[in-house]
C-alpha cells in the first residue's frame, strides 16, 4: 500500500513539475527585461496553467487518497466485522437470556416453596407439624437452589466454549484458515 501511495505522490508531483514548466514557458517577459512588452495572452495561458496545475495535483492527490482508502477498508473487511460483531452479540443476548430465565424459574420455585411451607403451617398442631415443615421447607428450598446452581454452572461451562468457536471463526486470519 506505502509503495502505491509513493507511486501515486510521485505521479502527481511529476504532473505539477511539467505544468511548471509550461507555466514558465508561457508566462511574458519572465526575466523583467526592460523595454519589453508585457503580453495579456500570455499572463492569461500562465494564468491558466497555474489553475489547471493545481486542480490538477489536488485531483491527483484526491485519488491517491481515495485509492489508500479503499485499500485498507478492503483490508479491514468491515461486513466480516460486522457479522461478527453480530454474532458475538447474539452470544451474549442467549447468555442473558438463559440466565434471565433460570433466576426467574428459582424465584416461582422459591416462591411456590414458601406458599406450600406457609399452608402447611396452617395445617399444624403442634411442634412437631411445625418442625416437619419446616424441614420439608428446607429441603425444597435446597433443591430449587441446587437446581439453580447447575443451571448457573452449566450456562457458565459452555461460555468459554461458544466464545473459543466464536473466536476461531471470526478472528483467524485468512492465511491461517487457509493452512
Amino acid at each position: 500500500m506505502l509503495s502505491s501511495l509513493i507511486a501515486q505522490w510521485e505521479t502527481a508531483n511529476l504532473a505539477a513539475f511539467e505544468l511548471l514548466g509550461k507555466v514558465v514557458t508561457q508566462s511574458a517577459n519572465p526575466a523583467g527585461l526592460p523595454g519589453a512588452v508585457t503580453d495579456v495572452g500570455a499572463w492569461r495561458a500562465f494564468a491558466r496553467t497555474a489553475l489547471q496545475a493545481g486542480q490538477r495535483y489536488t485531483t491527483v492527490c484526491q485519488s491517491a487518497l481515495d485509492e489508500s482508502w479503499r485499500e485498507q477498508r478492503d483490508r479491514l473487511a468491515l461486513k466480516d466485522t460486522a457479522a461478527a460483531v453480530k454474532q458475538l452479540a447474539t452470544l451474549n443476548a442467549d447468555l442473558a437470556t438463559r440466565l434471565a430465565q433460570g433466576h426467574m424459574q428459582h424465584a416461582g420455585a422459591l416462591a411456590d416453596a414458601a406458599a406450600q411451607y406457609l399452608d402447611d403451617l396452617s395445617h399444624t398442631r403442634g411442634v412437631a407439624d411445625l418442625a416437619m415443615a419446616f424441614g420439608k421447607f428446607s429441603g425444597d428450598v435446597q433443591a430449587q437452589s441446587r437446581a439453580h446452581a447447575l443451571h448457573v454452572a452449566s450456562l457458565a461451562g459452555g461460555v468459554a466454549p461458544a466464545l473459543a468457536q466464536w473466536a476461531d471463526t471470526n478472528l483467524t486470519d485468512d492465511m491461517e484458515r487457509a493452512s
